[in-house]
């Protein structure tokens, strides 16, 4: 009767196995599905080398204008290129995380 009992239990602790491993795989699914996603709509915007582009277009203009632009324009000139400043810094830090979440995903060494 020991023998049937530890059987039992042997089969209960594989299918827990299977269970676990099964949840296991499916988050990893899952977590590799939204990092496609998060990588697919960047790359859709033009990635970094656009924001990059964007921003350095950005400096050559306000650089240009303030030579000999009115302080409006100036202003304007500076404004923008902040912004596009901001937005490459963020697809800086965008970029950082989607490799963080690449080498979560990688497996171990």
């Amino acid at each position: 009767m020991g023998l049937i009992g530890s059987e039992s239990g042997y089969a209960m602790g594989m299918g827990a196995a299977r269970a676990a491993n099964s949840k296991n795989a499916a988050s990893a699914v899952s977590s590799a599905n939204a990092y496609m996603d998060k990588l697919g709509s960047f790359n859709a915007s033009g990635g970094l080398g656009q924001l990059r582009a964007n921003y350095e277009l950005a400096e050559r203009g306000f650089n240009n204008i303030a030579l000999s632009g009115s302080p409006k324009e100036v202003m304007n000139a500076r404004m923008a290129m902040e912004k596009a400043r901001k937005a490459y810094n963020k697809g800086l830090a965008t970029e950082a995380s989607l490799n963080r979440q690449l080498n979560a995903l990688s497996p171990q060494a």
